[in-house]
């Protein structure tokens, strides 16, 4: 094999991990971990264990399938719904309203009606009771933070590979054209 080949092949190679490979396999694990999505029908209640300490936000889940059933409301709430989260001491803990979060995935839309800040581990209970309509509300903890630092670790590392790749690339050509030049007889640049 000529002398930068290998060089220039792992620059491009270095080059793709860094821009694609990497970003794809630390973003994807964030919008497939739906599985701590704890959804119910409201008005009623849910009890949730709660694992980690952290932000846990109430979704109102307008367009989404729920034990077979397809539902599709308003993305506003009716007027006069209670919420309430109590821990498992009985007490209450204090909801914060923010609406300004959505997500949407697949046929499934949801937007977020306030959050928690839990500070224990255990179980909760999340009730909301009013004059409603049969509709589907969940309660998750909040993925921001994970997203964002795998986007600022992610990106870094992504641009990094990437732009040592592509300097391991530029050394591969360096090389390839020197050694080109050396089997023609011509005295490489100094």
């Amino acid at each position: 094999m000529k002398p930068g080949l290998k060089t220039l092949i792992s620059g491009i190679t270095l080059f793709i991990l860094g821009g694609f490979v990497i970003p794809f396999l630390l973003i994807l694990p964030l919008f497939l971990n739906e599985s701590a999505n704890t959804q119910f029908l409201i008005p009623g209640s849910k009890e949730v264990t709660v694992e980690k300490p952290g932000r846990y936000y109430l979704w109102n889940d307008f367009q989404t399938v729920y034990e077979g059933k397809s539902f599709s409301r308003s993305e506003n709430i009716p007027d006069g719904l209670e919420i309430a989260v109590t821990d498992d001491t009985g007490k209450t803990l204090a909801f914060n309203s923010d609406t300004s979060t959505s997500s949407s995935s697949g046929s499934s839309s949801k937007n977020s009606i306030g959050y928690v800040e839990v500070s224990d581990p255990g179980k909760l209970m999340v009730s909301v009771t009013g004059d409603s309509e049969e509709r589907v509300f969940s309660f998750s903890q909040s993925i921001f933070p994970k997203m964002f630092l795998a986007i600022l670790g992610g990106g870094t590392a992504s641009l990094l590979t990437a732009f040592i790749g592509f300097g391991v690339g530029i050394w591969g050509v360096i090389k390839l054209v020197r050694n080109k030049r050396g089997e023609q007889g011509v005295a490489p640049n100094a």
